[in-house]
Order: C-alpha cells, then structure tokens, then sequence
C-alpha cells in the first residue's frame, strides 16, 4: 500500500485500527479526482473556431480503494457500518461532510467539502476467505480544496475626521518632471548613408561589375567578367552587445542565388566576422524582401550592410531599391514625458518598433525633482496612475523617494488606479519623487506609465466623509477563489449603520466606484456638505450639467450600474435625471452612448433624508480606447430642489454588490455578509446589536452578490452612511488540490 498519509472521511480515519476491524486505503483505482470545467462560448465575429471563457467549475469525484480487515465476519460487518455510517444517508435531503487528506510528511490538511458519498463493495470470494473486503467508495466533493480553518483579516474602521492631505504636485505642467525608457533607440534614424538612394548611390560601392543609379531610385549593379556582384554600405558606428536589424529590397537576375548580411569591424576598421545572413533567390523583376536582427559581437565598433550575389554570369543584374540599417528596438515616443490631455496627467511612453523577434523587457521611469515635502506628519503619499500597456503586462508601479537607488515605499493600500505609499517613519522631508514600471513587452506592443494626481495624506485613504466610506485591500490566501464572509461593525455602540454598500472584486488597476473622486466639470456648482459621502453636493435644476471624468484605463470594460445619492430640500420631488456616457482621447470627444434608460424618473420621498437611486446600467467604456482615453459620465437633471451627493458606478461583470438598508438603532449596528456555501447555498444577511450574533436576525436585501476572497488580494469599497464601521473578512484559504 501506498503511504497516502492521513485520510479521513468525517469523523472515521481510513488508515486506522480500530481494534476489531482495519482500515486502509489502496493505491490501486484510488483518484482525487479534478474539477470539471465550465466553458461558455462567446459571441464574436470570429470566423474559424470560437471565443471560450471559463465562468466556473463542476464538482470532482474522489474514488478511494478502501480495504476493510478483521478476524470475524462479525467484525467486518462492523467495518461496514462505520464506513456507511459516514457516507449519505438514504432520506433523499441535501447532506455533507468532510474529506481531509494531509499528505506524507505535511501538517497541512486539505479538506473537500462532500456532498455524496456511497460505497460499493467489490466482491471477491478469496478476499472473503482471508476475512478481507473492498469497497470503491465514491466521493461527490466541491471542487477544490481548502484549509481546515479560516483566515482572517480586521480592518479597523476609518477616522471620523476627514484625511488632512497636501498637494505634492497637480501634475498640469511637465516643470520638475523628467523621464526615460528602455530599451532606447529610435527606428526612423537609419544607421546607413542614402539607404533609399533618392538621388544617387553615393556611399554604396558595388563589386565584381559596375554601378549605376536609374531614374526610379534604384542602385543597379551588373555583373562582369568576375563571376559575382556585391553592394556594400558605407561604414556606420555600432555598440557591441546591441541588437540591430536590417531591411533590404531586392531584385536579382532569375534563378541567381542572392544573400544579405551585416559586416562587423572592430576600431581599426578591420572586419571581424559576419552576422544575420538572410538568402533569397532571383526572380527577375520581382522586388523581394530580406531582413532579420543580430546582435554586434564582442569587439565590433563598426558594421557595413553587405547585399552579395555569389555566382552570376556576365551581364546578370542585381538591383536594390533600399538597403536600410537601424537598431532593432527603440522607443517611437519622444523620450521626455508628455502631458495628458484633458489635465491632469503626465505620460512617459515607450513603443515597441524594429525587427526584434519575440518579447523585449523595457522600463519606463518617471521622476520628480526639486520638491519640499515635509512628511512629519503626513506619510502617505497618494498617487493615481495608470499603467497603459499593448502586448505585455505591467508589474505594479514602483515609487522611490529621495533617490532612483533608494528602496522602493511600502504600499500601505490601493483602491482601483489609487495606491498610497508609506515614508518611513525616520523620513521627515521628501525632495524627490521617482516612479517605475517593467514589462516584457511583444512584437508591436507598447509600455506607457501615467501620474494623474500626486498628494500626501495622513492616512491610507481619503474617499471617506467622516470616515463612511472606506477603500480596502484584503490579502486572500490559497491559489484559488473562495467564499468570503464579511461583518461590518459599528464604530459607535448603540448607533446602527445605515445604508450599506459592500462592493468586492479581485484586486485590478481599476478607479473607486464614487464618481466625484474623478475630475468635475460641467456647469454645476460643488458645495461642501458634511453629511455628504462625497462632502460635496451640486444642486440637479434643470441646466446644470454635472460632468464626471475619470481615465479610461480606471474602468475594466463590462456591465456597470450607476447609483445616485440625492436628497429633497422641499417634501417630495419628481426627478427626470438624464444619463450620459461619453469617450474622448485628449479634448476630441469619440462617442456618446446615453444608458438603457437614458432619462430617467425619480421619485424622491417626501424627507430631507438621502436616497439612494439606482439610474442607469451602462457598457463601459463605450468604445476601446488608447493610452490617454477618458470617460465621462454627465448627469443633467430638472428640479432645483434635489441635491445631488454622488454617483456611485459598479462593474457588475467582474464584481460582487450586496446593498442593506440597516436600521440606525442599536440593532443595526452589526451587519454579516455570509457567502452561500455547502451548508447554506444561499446568501445571508444578518443584523444585530452584539457583536457575538445572539441577537442576529436575518434582513432581506435590496442587491445582493456572491463576495470572493480572490487571490492575491481583493479589493472591498464600503459606504456606511450613519455611522463609520470596521470590516472583519474571513475566508477558508483554497486551492485546486494542494492547499500546503
């Protein structure tokens, strides 16, 4: 037998003596099995084959050899009844337990939740006779595997006073900033002299015939009594160890035999050694194309671009239209950074370009000199950016202070294109800024790195009013998705919470759900208001246009719903609120798709109380869009005596919503999202005065979502509106197979 170390089904080891009967299980047709893929095709215009996405996984079954020994048949029976006493019962209602399998030499155990389980025995009459009996015992399980115990995460609730913030720099002028990217080198300055031979063939000899230049830019080379014929470049300076490419277009005699190559010389100009050969094979007057890339060899200072007909006959022909030489990647965009249009926002680019085949790892780098920042007080350095890439993906931004060569501050937080970064506690004064990102980037493709805002905070957030509104990052443990279960808690006994918004998704570069913490425009006014969650507001009468922009790298292209908090000053109110989404790169606006109720009709309750409004469903964004794209949201309403707090958009195709209205009594005070799970396939929500649930009853929702804790963090945005409120999150660490 196998040494499977430690299995357990429930309550029974099955690798145990139980004194009266043995239990083991056996190598042979024992399987854990594998969770089944769901699969659900897409629709596209793709003409061959078909666009796939994985939306979930089917249950796996466990089949286990299990061998029950004894000295009686008296004592097998009772084997058996231990082991069906495990299994599911025959009532016909939903039932489970637990399979735990710590492997050899681990004290991780990984445990699949069991929701059917039957033996069935495999009868042998020799087996009987030596008091043996087998039974194939069939596990129906979840399809993954987790941790015994679960994690858990306790966020403390937000400061009730707002976060004190500094402007380091409002990023609308490039004065202070410099940038760099790597790899560098640009493809529009061609290495060789007259490479398209515009006018003449000066800096190009031909050998073994003679040269002429024609009328349409061509350099003709015919060959004579030698028996071949060579074009070669004037002499060009290069680096040893770089990279560069050729092109050449060429027409040789037909059936003539034909090849390009670059010469490397060292700095005596003598020639060391050949490199990038590329053959072709005349065609007459068909132009052909040869390129590759190489890199210059140890000691090369100097290259000439050779294009060598090896064996023609006299009068046989060798044409070129251009002969060109470049390094083999480079950055396209300028190599200073560039302001973002609309401000705020400064860019550094790198664009992939030349002849390089396969991935190529560049770096883009941006700094900010000459600051005075004094962090005392303030250690949080907030930066909204954006990292647009094409053919690669980013690792996450990189900030520094006082130094490229410092080490790299600590993420305190993030909150979609939000990350705040905490100085040292022993750094009191900041006099630079420096930021960078890597990626291997693919044929075409582009790396770019964007700064849209950059202050400092005393702490990790600042969307909070009064601290109802907190951004969380949640560190998820395991390899897979798991059910989350979150409680929310009041920070002022006896107060209840309010309105609950709990939003998660898996951690993405993506902007806050709160429309405001965008740049504002329009024609409406914004007012500070402290029972706001924005702590601002702007009145909808009819004229006003509130316009909302956020770049479009902030929004992961999907279904969004969009929530207004509005409120009347006078009884109650009719609202037709119209809502439109626009597109636009720079100041050009692209396109204006209005929502699938682009106005629409609200009726606000006689109350100055806030409300909250559910208005529109929107695809965003609208059209795909390139590094520098924004989306703007405008709501335009109609009745001066409805104020509006803010827009909250969520993306309902990559996260989870669940919406309570709690009581803002005592009883209120706790709110429990629990997941559905094995033992409750449902969602539950649960309010309460104490803390230990004793008091808890169940409340009905009026949005609800499944939350996942989603390795290696998850994002969870919060809106408490009476009240700030801790958050506790617990998860059972899971994995495919393997949890440890």
């Amino acid at each position: 037998m196998s040494d499977y170390g430690s299995l357990w089904l429930g309550a029974l080891d099955l690798r145990a003596d139980y004194g009266s009967y043995q239990l083991e299980v056996l190598a042979d047709d024992t399987t854990l099995g594998s969770p089944k893929s769901v699969l659900t095709e897409l629709e596209s215009f793709v003409a061959d084959g078909s666009l796939a996405a994985l939306t979930g996984v089917e249950n796996r079954e466990l089949e286990l050899m299990v061998r029950i020994s004894s000295a009686t048949k008296a004592e097998l029976a009772q084997g058996e009844a231990a082991l069906v006493g495990q299994c599911s019962p025959l009532h016909g209602r939903p039932w489970r337990t637990t399979f735990a399998w710590t492997p050899p030499d681990s004290s991780v155990a990984n445990v699949f939740d069991v929701t059917a389980a039957w033996p069935e025995h495999r009868f042998d009459d020799l087996s009987e006779l030596r008091f043996e009996r087998y039974y194939l015992l069939t596990l129906t399980c979840l399809p993954f595997a987790r941790a015994q115990g679960l994690t858990t995460a306790s966020l403390a609730a937000p400061s009730s006073s707002p976060p004190t913030s500094t402007t380091i720099n409002a990023c609308t002028s490039l004065t202070g900033w410099s940038g760099s990217a790597t790899p560098a080198g640009d493809t529009s300055a061609q290495l060789v002299t007259n490479s398209d031979f515009t006018s003449n063939i000066s800096g190009w000899t031909f050998s073994g015939g003679t040269s002429a230049w024609d009328p349409l830019g061509h350099a003709v080379g015919t060959v004579g009594s030698a028996g071949y014929g060579a074009w070669v470049s004037s002499e060009f300076a290069v680096t040893a160890g770089t990279q560069y490419a050729y092109q050449v277009h060429a027409a040789a005699a037909l059936g003539n035999p034909y090849y390009a190559t670059l010469v490397w010389y060292n700095s005596s100009h003598v020639e060391v050694s050949t490199g990038g050969l590329v053959w072709a094979t005349g065609t007459s007057s068909t132009w052909q194309d040869l390129s590759t890339a190489v890199t210059a060899p140890a000691g090369a200072a100097y290259a000439r671009l050779r294009v060598v007909m090896p064996s023609a006959l006299s009068g046989h022909v060798l044409r070129l239209d251009y002969g060109r030489a470049f390094l083999a990647v480079g950055n396209a965009a300028s190599a200073t950074p560039s302001l973002v249009s609309p401000s705020p926002g400064i860019r550094q680019q790198w664009t992939r370009s030349g002849l390089l085949p396969g991935a190529v790892t560049s770096t883009v780098t941006l700094a900010l000199t000459g600051l005075s920042v004094n962090t005392a007080t303030e250690k949080y350095v907030r930066v909204r950016s954006s990292l647009p890439a094409v053919g690669g993906t980013p690792a996450a931004l990189v900030c520094r202070a006082n130094g490229a060569a410092e080490a790299p501050l600590t993420v305190a937080a993030t909150s979609g294109d939000v990350t705040w970064y905490q100085v040292p506690p022993s750094v009191t004064s900041v006099t630079s800024l420096h930021f960078s990102t890597t990626a291997s980037i693919g044929e075409g493709g582009s790396l770019g790195l964007v700064v849209n805002a950059l202050t400092l905070t005393n702490m990790p957030t600042d969307l909070s009013s009064g601290g109802k509104v907190a951004a969380r990052t949640i560190p998820a443990a395991g390899s897979v998705r798991a059910p989350a279960f979150f409680h929310l808690q009041s920070a002022t006994p006896g107060t209840g919470l309010g309105t609950v918004l709990l939003y998660t998704r898996p951690t993405l570069n993506t902007a806050p759900p709160n429309l405001r913490e965008g740049t504002y425009s329009g024609t409406g006014t914004e007012s500070a208001d402290g029972s706001a969650i924005s702590t601002k507001t702007s009145v909808l009468s009819s004229g006003n246009v509130h316009k909302f922009s956020k770049p479009a790298a902030g929004y992961v292209p999907g279904g969004h719903v969009l929530f207004v908090r509005v409120k009347s000053t006078s009884g109650a109110q009719t609202l037709n609120l119209s809502v439109v989404s626009k597109a636009s790169v720079g100041s050009t606006p692209l396109t204006t798709i209005v929502g699938t109720s682009p106005t629409v009709t609200a009726k606000i309750a006689a109350t100055t109380s806030w409300q909250l409004v559910a208005v529109a469903a929107l695809s965003l964004p609208e059209t795909p869009l390139p590094a520098g794209g924004w989306v703007t949201i405008e709501l335009t309403g109609d009745n001066a005596n409805v104020i509006l707090d803010d827009g909250l958009i969520f993306n309902t195709d990559e996260g989870a919503l669940t919406w309570v209205e709690c009581p803002t009594t005592g009883y209120g005070e706790h709110l429990w999202v629990d997941p559905p799970t094995i033992n409750n396939p449902t969602p539950a929500y649960w309010v309460g005065g104490a803390a230990d649930r004793s008091d808890a009853y169940g409340i009905a929702p009026k949005s609800f979502g499944t939350h996942f804790a989603t390795p290696p963090t998850t994002n969870a945005y919060q809106v408490t509106t009476n009240v700030p409120a801790s958050l506790d999150e617990a998860h059972y660490p899971t994995a495919l197979a393997h949890v440890g």
